[in-house]
């Protein structure tokens, strides 16, 4: 039985298959020879050429269904184009971008010359008075910040601005910091793993896990140093990762099963105990817009998440309560997160006003 493609499909995700698939064959596992003989036939052949790239992409179509690899890429954008639309397009918009730069594959590639260039695409776009292109600069470019879209694109922005907007949104703080990074490239397997969280691609990130178990636990290189569990708040990391598949819960649910560490800090935001995965998820437009925030705080307590925060000072039900996501609040208080953890001065009305507020379904 051919596996399925997931809902949201990346040809890049496609690709790194096929590059796994033929180092293993160059490795010689026995299951990616049978592989590579069952569904290329000319390598029965003992003089045929070795296999390159282009055979392992040709397997990795015909078992998904497909009698070649263009009609395997083929449905791949027909299921983009009919996808749920994004609910946050700019981040459509950034990843484009992305792959404009770099193409569909940037393993290896130094981190500088990744935010470089996309400094360089981003000044273009401001240029260009691309307005849906711009959130990066309305969310970390200090000068701009909270600007309204005519603001920012009537604003002087060069290419050192545009260094130091990249250099801020993936936890630096500023450009110089990145140039110190010298040659150090991101983990292409972590990478991946990153992808398959925020498209909701189970199957991929469960194959990742297996390869590569330390994964669970591994850290992004970027300065944000969010873990793979963190990614599923969508919040504090790349832009072009901020966004909340229909399943997240599974997705989460395997990260914790492989050995995610529940309660882990990122670096996130200048790091501190705000920045656990469940006061990270709370505080998230994404998955409340993806109606997956409630289930994830009862994935995340179910794994033994501290709910009154790592200080036992109620921080993810009093985050919950200031980003105004009230169903959250709810599960946490019904987990067991303690009302009277939270500040009463923050609370209009006191603690009796919101526990009648929580109370109230």
């Amino acid at each position: 039985m051919s596996p399925e493609l997931p809902t949201r499909p990346h040809l890049d995700h496609l690709k790194r298959q096929a590059k796994r698939l033929l180092r293993s064959l160059r490795a010689g596992d026995a299951e990616a020879v049978e592989r590579f003989t069952t569904h290329v036939h000319r390598l029965r052949d003992p003089d045929a050429d070795p296999p390159a790239l282009g055979d392992a992409q040709l397997v990795v179509a015909r078992e998904y269904g497909f009698d070649s690899w263009a009609a395997l890429k083929t449905r791949v954008e027909e299921l983009r184009l009919v996808a749920e639309p994004d609910r946050f397009p700019h981040v459509g918009v950034l990843r484009r971008r992305f792959t404009r730069v770099f193409g569909d594959d940037a393993d290896g590639v130094p981190i500088r010359t990744l935010l470089a260039g996309q400094a360089e695409a981003l000044l273009e776009d401001h240029r260009a008075g691309r307005a849906e292109a711009l959130a990066e600069i309305g969310n970390h470019f200090q000068p701009l910040i909270g600007r309204s879209t005519e603001e920012i694109l009537a604003a002087d922005f060069s290419l050192e601005d545009a260094r130091e907007t990249l250099a801020l949104e993936h936890g630096y703080d500023g450009w110089e910091a990145v140039e110190a990074l010298g040659d150090e490239s991101p983990d292409a397997a972590f990478e991946d793993a990153a992808d398959a969280v925020v498209d909701g691609d189970l199957a991929t990130l469960e194959v990742l896990l297996h390869e590569r178990p330390e994964l669970a636990t591994a850290r992004s290189r970027y300065r944000h140093r969010a873990t793979l569990l963190h990614y599923v708040a969508a919040n504090g990391v790349e832009i072009i990762r901020q966004r909340s598949p229909a399943n997240a819960a599974a997705i989460a649910r395997a990260l914790l099963a492989a050995g995610a560490e529940v309660d882990a800090l990122a670096d996130t935001y200048g790091g501190g105990p705000d920045n656990t995965t469940l006061c990270l998820l709370v505080s998230s437009a994404h998955p409340a817009e993806a109606g997956v925030q409630v289930e994830l705080v009862h994935v995340l307590a179910d794994a033994g998440a501290r709910l009154n925060g790592l200080n036992d000072d109620g921080r993810p039900l009093s985050t919950a309560l200031a980003f105004g996501y009230l169903p959250a609040a709810r599960a946490l208080v019904k987990r067991g997160a303690r009302i009277d953890r939270v500040d009463p001065a923050t609370v209009p009305g006191g603690l009796d006003r919101l526990r009648e507020l929580l109370e109230d379904e």
